[in-house]
């Protein structure tokens, strides 16, 4: 289907694949933030045009020559759909649309359904399939900001974007405010949130009863909410807002954090904060086996948990907090340093999971794996986005303006309202980095870095005299 009004009667020609301002033959798009639907067509943005590739065809829409950036509302099966459209000085239109502008009757867009409509098989059909000229581009929210910004669009009262008319001496118009879609998503159900800890809590208790026995599980339970607390409390001393303590069945436990850290060091203390409550709690077993002679055995085992479970998440493998500790020191070096850590710090991991045969640090290595990967996209998002020229400031007002222009065109109501927010947010989250303004996380001083590695190394070293005292002392009181 079209998703656009029909172009012949309006003398729109529809683009891609635009032969008129097609470049020169060999000529190639200079570096920029590339938006894909498929190896077909694509959008790329640099700092003096976009680029519509079609079929191979490659065609330069400078800044200067796009004029108005319409809204419009497609039906397509049970799903409504936003739809961009760009329009040139000589009149010809390129249109865009993605899953954060969709807004469904039956709920929030699946993922199934997502890539039903980007393999052209869904009621939405992307550009080329059954003579469609709609370009499905995941990321849209933030190029149709990118193309106000670079093109010095204004938007007008009836909700379309244009170049500002020549100025009659009354001044710039005031700029219309917009609602951010985080304004539009619901807050956290404290109740939900709480029921899904406890549900996890207990599904943890039977996982650990399994693996040893119900009175070291409990013990373990408290001393893995204890360390991850230590997580909690060095993310709100470094100003991280915290999202809660999770309990993970087979795995251990998670403090989740809605924000990055910041900075390196902030990483270091968010990572070794936790085994240093772990070690509290530790020397308060050890003390309690002197105390005790090693009289009661589920003490002495507990005692050692706690020393080994501390070790082994010190090791530098992945997303333990070793391998945290380790890639934070190394990337306040030189960032072929860090990439160089982290690269074997999942090479490690891998090499322990088949060595151990152990799926608990496969799924971690996966883990890790994903989120090289996405860390890696967001530097280079970022990074291209600086270089195009884009501010940060600007680039959240465009994307928040075409976000409420297209919920209010979808609305169906406060509810679907909410499921659109949602969706817009995660599409935002990924370049999260660019709008906080850390395209590079400012890394450790040489002071920073050597007290780091000096607590790190005490921290490794107090859990191995702690184990290997409390082994020690066992075998001590089993002779006497």
């Amino acid at each position: 289907m079209t998703a656009t009004p029909d172009a012949s009667s309006q003398g729109e020609q529809p683009l891609p694949p635009l032969p008129p301002a097609a470049p020169a033959a060999g000529a190639s798009a200079p570096p920029g933030l590339a938006f894909r639907q498929d190896a077909r067509h694509n959008i790329l943005v640099s700092s003096d045009a976009l680029y519509a590739r079609s079929d191979g065809k490659l065609t330069a829409v400078p800044w200067e020559s796009v004029v108005r950036l319409d809204f419009d509302q497609a039906a397509c099966g049970n799903m409504t759909a936003g739809i961009v459209r760009l329009t040139d000085v000589s009149g010809r239109t390129l249109t865009w649309t993605d899953s954060a502008l969709f807004c469904t009757p039956s709920g929030a867009l699946s993922h199934a359904n997502i890539m039903q409509i980007a393999r052209g098989r869904g009621p939405l059909r992307p550009a080329g399939a059954d003579g469609g000229d709609t370009l499905f581009l995941p990321g849209s929210l933030v190029l149709t900001a990118v193309v106000i910004e670079k093109a010095g669009l204004v938007e007008q009262p009836d909700g379309a974007f244009t170049r500002p008319a020549p100025s009659d001496g009354a001044g710039p118009a005031p700029a219309i405010e917009h609602p951010s879609p985080e304004e539009r998503v619901p807050g956290t159900d404290m109740r939900s949130r709480r029921l899904k800890q406890v549900a996890l809590l207990v599904a943890g208790f039977l996982a650990l009863s399994y693996m040893t026995s119900p009175a070291l599980a409990a013990g373990l339970l408290v001393f893995l909410l204890f360390h991850e607390y230590g997580h909690v409390v060095a993310m709100k001393w470094c100003g991280v807002r915290v999202e809660g303590i999770f309990i993970l069945p087979f795995m251990g436990a998670v403090a989740v954090a809605k924000d990055e850290a910041g900075t390196r060091w902030k990483e270091f203390l968010i990572a070794i904060m936790g085994s240093v409550f772990g070690a509290a709690m530790t020397l308060a077993a050890a003390v309690a086996v002197l105390a005790t002679r090693g009289a009661y055995p589920v003490l002495v085992d507990t005692a050692e948990w706690f020393a080994l479970l501390s070790l082994l998440n010190l090791l530098p493998l992945g997303m333990l907090d070793g391998g945290r500790i380790m890639t934070s020191i190394a990337y306040s070096t030189h960032r072929v340093v860090g990439t160089i850590a982290s690269v074997l710090a999942l090479v490690l991991c891998v090499a322990a999971a088949v060595a151990l045969k152990s799926w608990i640090l496969g799924i971690m290595a996966l883990f890790t794996i994903l989120q090289m990967r996405a860390a890696s996209r967001a530097g280079k998002q970022s990074a291209a986005l600086l270089g195009i020229g884009c501010a940060a400031a600007g680039l959240r007002r465009g994307a928040t303006a075409t976000w409420q222009r297209l919920g209010v065109i979808a609305a169906e109501g406060d509810a679907a309202l909410a499921r659109k927010a949602r969706l817009a947010v995660r599409h935002l989250e990924s370049f999260r980095r660019f709008f906080s303004g850390q395209a590079e996380i400012p890394g450790m001083t040489g002071g920073q870095i050597a007290a780091a590695v000096a607590i790190y190394a005490a921290t490794v070293g107090f859990f191995l005299v702690l184990l290997v005292g409390t082994i020690i002392v066992q075998l001590a009181f089993k002779q006497a």
